[in-house]
Order: C-alpha cells, then sequence, then structure tokens
C-alpha cells in the first residue's frame, strides 16, 4: 500500500486498488483512545486485473 494521495501512486501501475478510509467529523475525539470511532472503507480496483472482480463487505 502507498500512502501518497490522490494522483501521485497512479503512474506506478495499471492494476491497483484505490482504498479511501474516512470515519465521522466534529465531535470531541480521544486523544488517549483515538482507536474508538467508525471508520469507513471503500475499495475501488482499476486496471484490467480488477475488471471481473467484485469486491463487497460480505
Amino acid at each position: 500500500m502507498v500512502e501518497w494521495g490522490e494522483d501521485k501512486a497512479e503512474q506506478l501501475a495499471e492494476d491497483r486498488l484505490h482504498l479511501t478510509l474516512t470515519r465521522e467529523r466534529g465531535g470531541d475525539v480521544d486523544l488517549a483512545n483515538p482507536d474508538v470511532g467508525v471508520r469507513e472503507v471503500r475499495v475501488i480496483g482499476h486496471g484490467p486485473r480488477w475488471s471481473d472482480v467484485t469486491l463487497d463487505a460480505n
């Protein structure tokens, strides 16, 4: 996995997975326990390797 942000790693490989991680914004963040909270992961396949692959949460 490369954490360079969009428009940086696309040139490395035609076949790749684009992962987007998000979490709720606002409210108080417990810095003593940063693992608390809901995060959502979105996965999008790019290139021929992923064209026939179904990515679902199940």
